[in-house]
This record gives structure tokens, C-alpha cells and sequence, in this order.
């Protein structure tokens, strides 16, 4: 990577974390359209998990 694209990456990653929940619920559900079949992986509650998958 270019050091323009590292700086971008982190520039844009900083807006992720300002929204890190919402962040979350979208990655898992995605995740689930993509790869249904690893569902049954997250057994445990899922909206802890989406709160606490940047920390």
C-alpha cells in the first residue's frame, strides 16, 4: 500500500469507530448474507457481540 492509501484507510477507519455499534449490526449481517452457513457459530447474543467487535 501507497503511504496515501494507509492514511486514507486510517482516516476512514476512525469514521467506523465513531459508529462502531451500527458498525456491528451491519458486518454480522452481512456476514450472514454472504455465509449463512456460519450462523450457528454465534450461538451467544449477537448484539453484545456487535457492541464490543471493535474493542
Amino acid at each position: 500500500m501507497t503511504s496515501d492509501q494507509i492514511k486514507s484507510v486510517k482516516s476512514s477507519w476512525a469514521l467506523v469507530i465513531l459508529t462502531a455499534e451500527e458498525a456491528g449490526n451491519l458486518f454480522y449481517k452481512r456476514l450472514f448474507e454472504i455465509a449463512p452457513e456460519v450462523r450457528p457459530m454465534f450461538k451467544h447474543n449477537i448484539t453484545a457481540r456487535e457492541k464490543k467487535w471493535l474493542t
